[in-house]
């Protein structure tokens, strides 16, 4: 699934991004800082995407099927002490659980960032101004516009990313918290 960029505050910062990206007229200054800065902070921007993705991916590797299996555990140790009930309603917390597996998937696959522009477009900037220092200054108003479009990627990916961590404490708790409040609530009350 892609990052809804329409109807967002994203969308609008993009459209505010491109129009600016229009109407700058590079002025007689030294722009060349403004060019080192927008390369800073695009590549900033995307270690960011890179370490949500970490993130996502070690969940998958090491949270995800390590207690999917504690999971599993937990339903064959009550089934075969008798409560089926119990071991039906662990299935509650192994869905949560697999449900986190499926939005770290999702993250992993959520790919539509911009790339920095292409190589032709400074080249056709350096062709449109006198000075090298105006040409960086028009380049780096491209540079801004895919950043911000990362910033919505990085903001999806973070909602995803902390949807997966409650379905994955809320399976857990489920597993190892109510079914054994469940398995001795029934002791006191119905033996």
């Amino acid at each position: 699934m892609k990052p809804k960029l329409i109807g967002s505050k994203e969308a609008h910062s993009i459209k505010i991004a491109k129009k600016f990206r229009k109407e700058f007229v590079p002025k007689d200054k030294d722009y060349d800082w403004v060019y080192l800065y927008s390369q800073k902070w695009f590549n900033m921007i995307n270690e960011n995407i890179i370490y949500i993705d970490d993130k996502a991916d070690n969940m998958l590797k090491y949270l995800a099927p390590s207690s999917g299996l504690l999971g599993i555990l937990a339903i064959l140790l009550q089934t075969k002490y008798g409560d089926l009930w119990l071991s039906a309603l662990s299935l509650i917390g192994i869905g949560f659980i697999i449900s986190s597996i499926c939005v770290c998937i999702n993250i992993l696959w959520a790919t539509d960032f911009a790339l920095p522009p292409a190589t032709r477009t400074a080249i056709t900037k350096a062709d449109e101004y006198s000075t090298s220092s105006q040409a960086k200054a028009k380049f780096s108003t491209s540079i801004d516009v895919a950043a911000i479009q990362n910033i919505s990627v990085i903001e999806y990916k973070s909602q995803q990313l902390n949807i997966a961590y409650w379905l994955f404490a809320f399976g857990i708790g489920w597993v190892f918290f109510v079914i054994p409040l469940l398995k001795i609530i029934s002791l006191v009350f119905c033996h």
